[in-house]
């Protein structure tokens, strides 16, 4: 990142003539080596399952685990992308928060752009079964307080109703 701001800052000084070139296109970088992500032994997992449990993203937990969702596709899954009876979650967007002040919460393409149909075990369905049992149960405690954002911005609507992850008032679990 500090040599690409300085390559941009000298290729200026070479446009303003206040130098004769630019001395980082001499500089050559270092290559860049990606740890390898391994996943989680048995020990592990167990360990994991133990320490979430009772914690509200629990669910949100084990069932990344179990489908290797990125934490965009899993906040901005919704429940017309889950077909119980195929048992199939189709992963065709994400989540994103809008970097800008006072930024909202909107779907976007996922990073690869790729639509994406999931199989997942079935225990995987039945947690997202009882969560859409839970969350209907809460809507209805929460009655008018329950929340539906739907606001029009330019090109963009903004409608995070139906998020399978809510809290008990229907407000994403960001």
């Amino acid at each position: 990142n500090v040599h690409g701001v300085l390559h941009m800052a000298m290729k200026q000084g070479v446009l303003n003539k206040y130098i004769k070139y630019n001395p980082c296109d001499a500089v050559q970088l270092p290559k860049i080596h990606r740890k390898e992500i391994l996943p989680l032994d048995e020990s592990q997992l167990n360990k994991f399952l133990v320490t979430i449990k009772g914690s509200n993203y629990e669910l949100m937990f084990k069932i990344d685990l179990f489908t290797g969702l990125r934490q965009g596709e899993l906040m901005g899954l919704t429940w017309n992308r889950i077909d119980f009876d195929k048992g199939i979650i189709t992963v065709d967007r994400q989540l994103m928060h809008e970097k800008k002040k006072n930024g909202r919460y909107k779907f976007a393409s996922t990073k690869t752009e790729n639509i994406r149909k999931i199989k997942p075990a079935p225990i995987v369905m039945n947690w997202l079964k009882e969560q859409k049992r839970q969350q209907s149960e809460n809507r209805l405690k929460a009655g008018k307080l329950w929340y539906k954002c739907k606001k029009e911005d330019k090109d963009t609507v903004y409608d995070l109703d139906g998020l399978v992850f809510t809290d008990e008032f229907g407000n994403n679990k960001s």
